[in-house]
């Protein structure tokens, strides 16, 4: 037991100092935008080693629309700032703007056992560097129920949060095919602050407080 939990401090150490000499490496070629946190540049690390692929699996019953989805997801993502934020290198820098929409594969659910096989391929597909955000969505739709794969950076939410991000988007699923209108809370009356908010508290003022909960960032550093 004693030589795994040294095996593993020592993993930890290994990502975080390599994580510092990446992100100092690539200092000078870093274009405006948030460097992420210690914690979270570890994170980020490890997951493109394939060792933190969130995957969260929901089930829904009922008849769910590709069109429904497709505007719940570009809701959510205006929701929450972290959603709206991509990873522009090795570097460790979050930048928002040119971010792409969360992407949504539709695959044919020709089977109740079919989301498995799905799963296992989306636990080994860490989210590319560039202008992805730092999740996708896998939609297995069938007459009257299906799967939904939510695929996400470690870096931005853990499981925990991300019950909360499928409450929100499942509330807007139902909003949206009941043909209400969508009402977003403004990024900055939210616990978790804008990309460009994300400074110490001496460099923007206090924190705002109040307002629903959101995704809790791993580090706000």
């Amino acid at each position: 037991v004693w030589i795994l939990f040294a095996s593993a401090l020592a993993l930890v150490a290994f990502v975080v100092v390599r994580a510092k000499a990446r992100r100092a490496k690539f200092a000078a070629l870093k274009p405006p935008g948030r460097a992420m946190g210690m914690f979270e540049h570890a994170f980020d690390c490890m997951h493109h080693m394939g060792a933190l692929v969130i995957l969260q699996i929901v089930r829904i019953d009922g008849a769910l629309g590709e069109s429904t989805l497709r505007r719940a997801l570009d809701a959510v993502q205006l929701m929450h700032p972290l959603l709206g934020v991509h990873v522009t290198g090795p570097g460790g820098i979050f930048e928002a703007e040119g971010t792409e929409p969360i992407p949504l594969r539709v695959v044919v659910r020709d089977g109740t056992e079919r989301w498995r096989s799905e799963a296992l391929a989306e636990l080994h597909r860490p989210i590319p560097y560039g202008t992805h955000p730092l999740m996708r969505a896998v939609w297995l739709g069938g007459e009257d129920e299906g799967e939904l794969l939510l695929v996400s950076n470690h870096a931005i939410l853990d499981g925990y949060s991300m019950a909360f991000l499928v409450r929100d988007l499942l509330e807007l699923c139902v909003t949206i095919d009941a043909g209400k209108p969508v009402e977003i809370a403004p990024p900055s009356s939210r616990i978790v602050p804008a990309v460009d908010q994300c400074l110490p508290e001496r460099a923007h003022g206090p924190k705002p407080k109040g307002g629903p909960l959101t995704l809790i960032p791993t580090d706000a550093t």
